[in-house]
């Protein structure tokens, strides 16, 4: 199962962090804690989690008076959208 993460321009900076509560290793954050419970369930050797960062749309996000700027340039942006793509590659 390959889980995108997102939106990535808007949070480039802190990633690292963001994969850690995604990542099924952690036990930090309720989306691990049921991913755990998924491989649980259908076993860890039928089931392969992996968090691929990635971003299509460079935009700056808006709410009320708060914006998250872009952080990525589209060079940075058509690399995530290739790895993202090797990795789908990878699972056929």
């Amino acid at each position: 199962m390959i889980i995108a993460l997102t939106k990535v321009d808007l949070y480039y900076d802190t990633l690292a962090t963001t994969m850690d509560a995604y990542s099924p290793l952690s036990k930090a954050s309720e989306f691990s804690i049921k991913l755990n419970e998924l491989q649980s369930f259908v076993g860890k050797a039928n089931l392969r989690l992996e968090l691929v960062p990635v971003c299509s749309w460079l935009e700056n996000f808006k709410w009320n008076q708060d914006v998250a700027v872009s952080q990525v340039d589209h060079t940075k942006r058509d690399d995530l959208i290739k790895s993202l793509l090797e990795k789908i590659k990878s699972y056929c």
